[in-house]
C-alpha cells in the first residue's frame, strides 16, 4: 500500500509539474525571446525552460504513464 501511494503522489507531482511547464510554454513571450530581451530572466535559463518544456516534460509523462501500466498489470 505504500508503494501505491508513493506512486500516485511521484505522479500527481510529475504531472503537476509537467502541467505547469506546459502552460509557461504556450505563453508567447515564453519563446519567443521576450523575457530575456527586457531582462526578466537570462537567456540561458530561458533555454533551459524550452528544454525541460521540449524535453523532460515528455519524458516524464511517458514515465508516469509506463509506470501506471506496469502497476495496472501488478493488481
Amino acid at each position: 500500500m505504500a508503494v501505491e501511494s508513493a506512486t500516485d503522489e511521484m505522479r500527481n507531482r510529475v504531472m503537476t509539474v509537467g502541467a505547469r511547464v506546459e502552460e509557461m510554454r504556450q505563453r508567447p513571450c515564453g519563446y519567443s525571446g521576450d523575457w530575456s530581451r527586457i531582462g526578466a530572466i537570462s537567456k540561458d535559463t530561458e533555454e533551459l525552460l524550452k528544454l525541460v518544456a521540449y524535453v523532460v516534460v515528455p519524458l516524464s509523462v511517458a514515465l508516469v504513464f509506463s509506470l501506471s501500466e506496469d502497476s495496472d498489470r501488478k493488481s
